[in-house]
């Protein structure tokens, strides 16, 4: 990787070397080299858990830097190229386990490399691809970063779930626009290298089956890509409309119904409010012919209802969602390549991998006149199937509450570039008949701590 990244410096360096050699009627190409963009960014990932019950705590703290390049426009066509290194500055022992509990780090090995935790240093390529815009399409092939309701960075590391394959996007009028993707190679959050699509289910951990044992779909389910489809309508400013289909080629298929709402007159406040209705079905054997290895049940289906109702006015929000998963199959999405959209949704916990669940979730933002800072507080119930219900818990979360507060400060004022983030997790059980320390180890009765210091050097394209 590191020839790589050498041969590629090189030949942008080489290439524009010689074009700076050519004749007056080159000089127009010779000035679009030079019009480059480039972005250097540089990040600190501080994180720690701290468990009761005498369990053990985790800690780690991480660097990233990564460089990208992008070429300016040329007849429709620009190339983008970013690479990254990442280092294990200090931890913990990730992968010790604790003695009473018999699991080990939920949160920090994700830092690094999950594949490999005691790796130190790790690198990769991460956005590589050639786009073409034309008017109001845009195609783009390649490794990239994409942003759906279920497939999207989950931007929470050092090194986001990025993409391989081919995307359309083309706006058919000023409020109507559509998606068109299909994904044939993955590179998940915390791993340094790229997939097939069928490989990258199960680098996560596995949860177990409806009976209990180890799920053991890893390295054993078949599928030839993931396509993503939406159409989005804006009646208005204020009012939006999209509908999008995950489809796991012979897996499963995922169908998200999504309205969003502000009744105002204006920007400023008005009543928010929200819909959500996902519909989830398997597709063919669910990943292989044998069910004891497939990742989706032959014949499972599940609904999920999420609203929500707000206020917002100038610079504050408040807003409360309820989220329901219906009492059929599992709600599944391989964890690897996303978080789930509903409005319950809070960092550092999912409900991928249940049934039968209610969520209940308050949240108060503030934003900064001048968008220098943003502090966010949010509050939230979550009633899950009991933990032994393996058909309809697949990871042994028990009900739990959960208290989350963010901030994030842009201090460009003082030093152009720099941002400061943090967030303050604590769960809490709500099922106080759970004793096994397995189901509470990193799971519940927990502090989280992250704090993100990043900074970003630009060159726009002039």
């Amino acid at each position: 990787m590191k020839k790589v990244f050498h041969v590629t410096i090189l030949l942008i360096i080489s290439f524009k070397g010689l074009a700076q050699q050519t004749d007056t009627s080159n000089r127009s190409f010779v000035s679009y080299l030079n019009k480059t963009a480039f972005e250097l960014q540089v990040k600190t990932y501080e994180m720690g858990t701290i468990n009761k019950n005498n369990l053990t705590d985790y800690y780690a703290s991480g660097l990233e830097s990564s460089f990208s390049i992008n070429l300016k426009e040329y007849k429709g066509f620009s190339v983008k190229a970013s690479f990254d290194s990442r280092v294990n500055l200090a931890s913990s022992d990730l992968e010790k386990r604790d003695s009473l509990a018999n699991s080990s780090s939920r949160y920090e090995i994700g830092l690094f490399n999950v594949m490999a935790p005691s790796q130190k240093i790790s690198y990769g390529i991460e956005e590589l691809y050639l786009q073409y815009q034309h008017k109001n399409t845009s195609i783009t092939w390649g490794k990239m970063l994409k942003q759906t309701p279920f497939v999207n960075p989950q931007d929470g590391r050092l090194r986001p779930t990025l993409f391989e394959g081919i995307s359309l996007r083309q706006h058919l009028t000023s409020k109507l626009s559509i998606d068109a993707n299909w994904f044939y190679k993955i590179s998940p959050r915390s791993t340094d290298k790229w997939f097939k699509t069928e490989e990258t289910i199960g680098i996560y951990s596995v949860g177990v089956d409806a009976s209990g044992n180890k799920s053991a779909y890893a390295n054993n389910v078949k599928s030839d890509g993931l396509g993503i489809f939406s159409i989005q309508y804006g009646l208005n400013r204020n009012h939006h409309f999209q509908v999008w289909e995950t489809w796991i080629e012979n897996i499963n298929q995922t169908v998200l119904f999504q309205y969003d709402g502000l009744w105002s007159s204006n920007d400023n406040k008005g009543f928010i409010t929200g819909f959500q209705y996902t519909f989830q079905s398997t597709l063919r054997d669910g990943g292989n012919e044998n069910p004891a290895l497939s990742y989706a049940a032959p014949g499972s289906k599940n609904n999920v209802w999420s609203v929500r109702i707000g206020y917002k006015k100038t610079n504050n929000t408040a807003t409360l969602s309820f989220t329901r998963i219906s009492d059929q199959g599992r709600f599944l999405m391989p964890r690897e390549w996303g978080h789930e959209p509903f409005y319950t949704f809070q960092s550092r916990e999912r409900n991928e991998g249940l049934a039968n669940v209610s969520a209940l979730m308050a949240q108060y933002e503030f934003n900064n006149p001048q968008k220098k800072y943003k502090v966010q507080l949010s509050m939230g119930s979550y009633w899950l199937p009991a933990v032994t219900d393996f058909s309809k818990n697949k990871y042994g979360i028990p009900s739990y509450y959960q208290l989350n507060f963010g901030t994030d400060l842009n201090l460009n004022k003082y030093i152009r570039g720099l941002q400061i983030q943090t967030l303050y997790a604590y769960k809490g059980r709500l099922d106080h008949e759970v004793t096994a320390l397995k189901y509470i180890h990193n799971k519940v009765d927990m502090h989280h701590f992250d704090l993100i210091l990043t900074y970003r050097l630009s060159q726009k394209k002039h």
